[in-house]
């Protein structure tokens, strides 16, 4: 069937399409010919409407509607179609979008009696649960009475004898015709309907990886997937832009299949088993390994991977990677335990906080149906899981000093260290170390406040979270330009966090210095493996929390709320 057969003198209405939600995701010629039935069959009227009335597809095909839609659409005296819509004399317009109107209002198939004497019925679509428009067919046959089809024919200004010839070429319809028809029509509609709740799903993924993509760049280190197939071939499906900046490849240039070839031959049987037994077991994959660049030099990698068994039988490994190339040149050593003691640890846990901040962030404005959500879950599972690994690293590395420091003292003096490290453990208890909630709802308030941290990237997603809770943030990556910002406006505050760990000043430091200009100033001060700051020590310089990093959202949410009302009651109260 040619679709030019039935496009209207007046031009396509679709064109003034502003909502466009169904025309742009099925498309015009799809919707053309899911409703072709009722064309060809019929002999009829159809109409596709957006929710706010907009047309995604209108079509009058029998004699008798064509007969009076161009009658009454020269009622309107006037070019411009956008007018003659407004115009209420178009009266074949008016019936189609009231009955169409009518369906969505109700979210039920209506008929309804139309100005040109026939029925309409309507049938609201659906997407996700919501309606978001109506589609209508005119079913019945037109009127045989004289009187009423000369009332008809005074609305559209034209003669009653017109319209009695227009009526009796008309094909008459069955009753069971026009069953069958309100059938398809309800197939139609849920068809419409699911074609673009696909085509909303296919954009929020998009969407969803674009979110996730501009996460990845501005995290330290590689964010990566490794994918191992049924057949043994291993590929990495994504990485983050760091891994070109380190590699020195350009995107066209790496085969995701040649992940292997980079790495330094003598490392290569160490990093296959690695991954290898991971797989087998579905347990965490850590590797330290040597790549080739493209400029020839060789580069320290270390890894943490976290494998998902896909439903084909494939395993997917979420990870990252971070450059220890400096550390080994320090310390001289391919020694992982050794290089993993204080600086990669630090840097793994800033890694985390950014992970778990912007995975919550972007979890937090992806509705439930979104296709990328169960990804961003077990994402967010996995930085969990790192957490955990990493406070088990520092556990060790610590009870490895604490070994060696014993080692050089004597009975006396290991006797006094013991009952140190007794009195400490549970002190070291009350740190807040709450599980992430993320399918709660975050604590939200209101208030300014103070962030403080050296590590840019962290003080930009703690930002962009305290922002997203409904806080007024000023952030600061230097201890001494925060405090001079503290020392200009005291009062402007009603929160300060700080990191412990800063260049030049550290945290409790700088707490000192602010309780000094404002006594009654509520801090929270984040610390990650630092002993030198407990809670006992803290709280007797007066801060009011210690929380340990890295933070999920609910924590911080929750901290901060607490700590602000607690505050607020204790100024009004003092």
């Amino acid at each position: 069937m040619q679709k030019e057969v039935y496009e209207q003198p007046y031009g396509n209405l679709a064109a003034l399409n502003t909502c466009r939600l169904l025309l742009d995701s099925v498309g015009e010629d799809l919707l053309f010919t899911i409703v072709s039935y009722f064309i060809e069959f019929l002999n009829t009227s159809v109409a596709i409407y957006e929710k706010n009335g907009d047309y995604a597809l209108g079509i009058y095909s029998s004699g008798w509607c064509r007969l009076l839609d161009h009658a009454s659409r020269n009622l309107c005296k006037t070019d411009d179609n956008a007018e003659a819509l407004k115009s209420g004399l178009w009266h074949c317009h008016e019936s189609c979008w009231n009955a169409s109107k009518l369906s969505i209002e109700r979210n039920r198939p209506v008929e309804a009696e139309c100005l040109g004497g026939m029925c309409l019925f309507a049938v609201p679509i659906h997407a996700r649960g919501e309606v978001i428009g109506s589609i209508n067919f005119g079913c019945g046959n037109p009127p045989k009475a004289r009187a009423k089809v000369k009332k008809i024919a005074e609305r559209y200004g034209i003669s009653a004898d017109s319209l009695i010839e227009q009526g009796c070429a008309s094909n008459r319809q069955s009753s069971l015709t026009v069953n069958t028809a309100k059938q398809r029509l309800l197939i139609s509609a849920r068809l419409i309907g699911e074609i673009v709740e696909y085509r909303m799903l296919e954009t929020a993924l998009r969407e969803s990886k674009i979110k996730c993509r501009e996460v990845a760049a501005g995290i330290p280190g590689i964010v990566f997937h490794l994918m191992l197939k049924k057949d043994g071939s291993l590929s990495l499906p994504f990485a983050s832009e760091a891994f070109y900046q380190i590699s020195g490849l350009r995107a066209g240039e790496f085969n995701p299949s040649g992940l292997l070839d980079l790495i330094v031959p003598e490392d290569l049987d160490h990093v296959i088993k690695t991954i290898t037994r991971s797989a087998q077991i579905l347990d965490t994959c850590k590797a330290e390994f040597r790549i080739n660049t493209k400029a020839g030099e060789v580069i320290w990698l270390h890894a943490v991977a976290y494998p998902h068994l896909l439903s084909d039988g494939s395993v997917l490994w979420n990870g990252v990677a971070l450059n220890t190339d400096e550390q080994k040149q320090a310390t001289g050593t391919g020694n992982a335990a050794a290089g993993l003691r204080r600086g990669p640890v630090h840097d793994f846990n800033n890694i985390l906080a950014i992970l778990m901040g912007y995975t919550e962030l972007t979890l937090d404005s992806t509705s439930e149906e979104n296709p990328a959500r169960p990804y961003l879950l077990e994402m967010l599972k996995a930085i969990h899981h790192a957490k955990s690994l990493l406070r088990q690293i520092h556990t060790c590395n610590s009870l490895d000093e604490e070994r060696k420091e014993r080692m050089r003292q004597g009975p006396v003096q290991q006797k006094q260290r013991l009952s140190t490290l007794e009195l400490k453990k549970p002190v070291q208890q009350e740190l807040v170390q709450p599980e992430s909630k993320i399918s709660e709802s975050f604590p939200r308030g209101e208030g300014s406040i103070l962030l403080v941290d050296d590590e840019e990237s962290i003080v930009y997603v703690g930002q962009q979270i305290l922002a997203h809770l409904g806080y007024e943030v000023f952030p600061r990556t230097s201890s001494l330009e925060a405090l001079d910002t503290f020392r200009e406006e005291p009062k402007k505050f009603d929160l300060v966090i700080l990191d412990q760990v800063m260049p030049n000043m550290s945290g409790t430091e700088l707490a000192r210095e602010l309780i000094a200009i404002r006594p009654d100033i509520p801090i929270i001060l984040c610390t990650g493996f630092n002993e030198e700051a407990t809670p006992i020590r803290v709280k007797a310089l007066g801060i009011r929390k210690l929380i340990m990093k890295p933070l999920d959202m609910y924590q911080v949410a929750e901290v901060v709320r607490n700590v602000l009302i607690e505050s607020g009651m204790r100024r009004q109260h003092g």
